[in-house]
């Protein structure tokens, strides 16, 4: 077989490499834009660069000539992935950590392949369900793998009582204690619930990719061109990710922009969004969606330890064995 046979896996492997690097930098931004901030900045940039890359090769108007359908599939699948899809998924790596957050999330393939399936799009293969079985059980592990650090900072704070028996202790002091118990355990029902809210959440994020990238691929069914669509596509969901920053801004989720972040996040969104979404465009061209999805979803392996590397996340065995047994089960969905 000639390098042309997998243009489609090569372009989808560079894009996972943007996308997990992507999101290590916009994960060091997060405490200080907020996540919507984040995706308005990085969308806005790009539906800039597009439409002047577009202009500059004169083919504007072939980008914007796309009918009902096809402009509805690339649209819709991209609001459900690029807007709502990542959103979800900055909130969900605040609430549990990218090394944890990230794994769950790019368990999407085990959902775009057996929407394929219920759909007609994707074939039953006896290996591909290994590597669904795979997933699971990586993606279980890697959710289960280490408490969250709230909880320790709890437990290494917990204030120490001197011991006495209850005659000794005076009214007052009773109550102090009691108080204090009750806050402590108030703080760990607190964390508690924060991580599972960050997996519901890295949960939801897999499902909101898993299906835009089954519409995004229908959609390039028509033989469109990768530059257009994605021109097309980032030029359309760009305000509707400014909208929801202002919608959001008038609430709880004000932000105050620096240069350095702004900074930042435009690097990221030129890494992840910018290349990784064209060349990931170019992947579902040349390759169906499960197996685009499938090696994209390997960006962990570039995200978890550069995470723990520089945002000094925390690691376990059970991290470590969960993320590679994600990869195995990814590689046998695609193989």
């Amino acid at each position: 077989m000639t390098l042309s046979n997998y243009y489609g896996e090569l372009a989808a492997i560079a894009g996972a490499i943007c996308f997990g690097v992507g999101n290590v930098i916009i994960k060091s931004q997060g405490k200080k834009i907020n996540p919507i901030a984040i995706n308005a900045i990085r969308l806005s940039f790009s539906a800039v660069f597009y439409l002047i890359l577009v202009l500059s090769l004169g083919t504007l108007k072939e980008t914007f000539s796309y009918n009902a359908k096809t402009g509805l599939l690339l649209v819709g699948g991209s609001l459900l992935g690029v807007v709502i899809g990542d959103v979800i998924f900055y909130f969900s790596q605040q609430l549990i950590g990218l090394s944890k957050a990230y794994p769950i999330a790019v368990s999407y393939p085990l959902v775009t392949y057996l929407l394929g399936i219920a759909f007609h799009f994707e074939t039953y293969d006896f290996f591909k369900i290994q590597g669904v079985l795979l997933v699971v059980l990586g993606v279980y592990l890697v959710s289960t793998s280490t408490e969250d650090q709230s909880i320790l900072t709890i437990r290494q704070s917990a204030p120490t009582v001197e011991i006495t028996t209850r005659k000794e202790r005076t009214k007052e002091e009773e109550e102090i204690i009691a108080k204090k118990i009750s806050e402590i355990a108030l703080e760990k029902k607190k964390a508690k619930q924060k991580i599972i809210l960050g997996i519901l959440l890295a949960t939801t994020t897999a499902f909101c990719w898993a299906i835009g990238t089954i519409m995004m691929d229908q959609g390039l069914k028509n033989n469109v061109s990768g530059i257009s669509a994605n021109a097309y596509r980032i030029a359309l969901i760009a305000p509707a990710s400014v909208l929801i920053f202002l919608a959001g801004n008038r609430g709880k989720l004000k932000t105050k922009f620096n240069w350095k972040s702004i900074l930042l996040v435009l690097i990221a969104g030129i890494i992840g969004n910018t290349i990784g979404s064209l060349l990931y465009v170019f992947a579902l061209s040349f390759t169906e969606a499960s197996t685009t999805a499938a090696i994209s979803a390997a960006a962990p392996l570039i995200a978890t330890p550069l995470s723990i590397l520089f945002l000094k996340e925390r690691v376990s065995f059970r991290l470590i064995l969960g993320t590679l047994l994600t990869t195995t089960g990814i590689w046998l969905i695609i193989s």
